[in-house]
Protein backbone atom coordinates (compact mmCIF):
# COMPACT_ATOMS: atom_id res chain seq x y z
CA UNK A 1 0.00 0.00 0.00
CA UNK A 2 2.76 2.57 1.02
CA UNK A 3 5.03 1.75 -1.84
CA UNK A 4 2.33 2.16 -4.38
CA UNK A 5 1.05 5.71 -2.76
CA UNK A 6 4.57 6.94 -2.84
CA UNK A 7 5.35 5.61 -6.22
CA UNK A 8 8.35 3.64 -4.81
CA UNK A 9 10.13 1.23 -7.18
CA UNK A 10 12.44 0.13 -4.19
CA UNK A 11 11.95 -3.61 -2.95
CA UNK A 12 10.04 -3.84 -0.12
CA UNK A 13 9.86 -6.35 3.12
CA UNK A 14 6.28 -8.02 3.71
CA UNK A 15 5.07 -6.97 7.08
CA UNK A 16 7.69 -3.92 7.48
CA UNK A 17 4.92 -1.52 7.94
CA UNK A 18 2.34 -1.60 10.74
CA UNK A 19 -1.15 0.31 12.22
CA UNK A 20 -0.90 1.25 15.61
CA UNK A 21 -4.54 0.36 16.47
CA UNK A 22 -5.58 3.51 18.17
CA UNK A 23 -4.49 6.30 15.85
CA UNK A 24 -4.32 4.29 12.93
CA UNK A 25 0.02 5.66 12.33
CA UNK A 26 1.83 3.78 10.38
CA UNK A 27 5.28 2.04 12.39
CA UNK A 28 8.50 0.89 10.97
CA UNK A 29 10.09 -1.70 12.60
CA UNK A 30 13.66 -3.00 11.99
CA UNK A 31 16.34 -5.16 12.86
CA UNK A 32 19.52 -4.17 14.44
CA UNK A 33 21.95 -2.53 11.60
CA UNK A 34 19.23 -2.41 9.55
CA UNK A 35 18.38 1.15 7.62
CA UNK A 36 15.36 1.91 5.74
CA UNK A 37 14.49 5.11 3.17
CA UNK A 38 11.27 6.47 3.80
CA UNK A 39 10.48 8.80 0.53
CA UNK A 40 7.99 12.16 1.89
CA UNK A 41 6.06 14.04 -1.03
CA UNK A 42 5.79 17.41 -0.16
CA UNK A 43 2.76 19.25 -0.76
CA UNK A 44 2.95 23.33 -1.66
CA UNK A 45 0.01 25.49 -1.75
CA UNK A 46 0.10 28.87 -3.81
CA UNK A 47 -1.82 31.94 -2.66
CA UNK A 48 -2.91 34.58 -4.58
CA UNK A 49 -4.11 37.01 -1.53
CA UNK A 50 -1.17 39.08 -0.46
CA UNK A 51 -1.60 41.43 2.75
CA UNK A 52 0.21 44.99 3.41
CA UNK A 53 3.11 45.16 5.70
CA UNK A 54 2.56 47.05 8.64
Amino acid sequence: YFKELTKTLTPLEEEMFHLKESTLTPQVYLRPKESVHVPFKYQTFICGHTFPIQ
